[in-house]
């Protein structure tokens, strides 16, 4: 039976799909599953979009006193950013750098070993430059990204969730 099989097997209907997660069957209402794709511009402070807000200041180093481990707030180095950046959801094949780490990693293989169950993945964001992910919202940002001794201008990105 399909039931006892690994998490992770979806069934569908017409207007639901049924998930089998690791101890729960979770069955939700179909989305509209057209991904959005919202322009970021350096001038920008704020972008409303469906899962919260986002706001946005560009920081001297200097006026960094401390960074605070917060998995709603990144600090990348703006000088590596390319606008505008983009704020959309995971596709195939998407890898990032996760901080710390030296080797590439695939968004769906990070989500999957975070334990994110396959019906929420669809709706991780991620904020992109020049095609290269800086964060995964909510999680981790690229490690080609980070702040280093270099840096000189930060930007602090933070993310406020409406959804949880």
């Amino acid at each position: 039976m399909s039931l006892e099989k690994q998490p992770g097997k979806l069934f569908y209907s017409k207007d639901y799909e049924c998930l089998k997660d690791r101890h729960h069957l979770i069955i939700s209402h179909k989305e509209n599953n057209e991904r959005a794709e919202i322009l970021i511009h350096s001038d920008q402070k704020e972008v409303l979009f469906s899962r919260g807000v986002i706001r946005m200041r560009i920081l001297d180093i200097d006026e960094i006193t401390d960074f605070k481990a917060d998995s709603n707030v990144a600090y990348v180095d703006f000088s590596l950013l390319s606008f505008p950046l983009k704020l959309r959801n995971p596709a195939e094949g998407d890898y990032f750098v996760p901080f710390g780490m030296s080797g590439k990693k695939k968004i769906s293989d990070f989500l999957t070993d975070l334990k994110i169950p396959r019906n929420e993945k669809k709706n991780t964001w991620l904020i992109t430059s020049d095609n290269k992910i800086v964060w995964v919202m909510g999680f981790r940002t690229d490690n080609r990204f980070r702040v280093k001794t270099t840096t000189r201008k930060v930007l602090k990105i933070k993310f406020l969730n409406q959804t949880k």
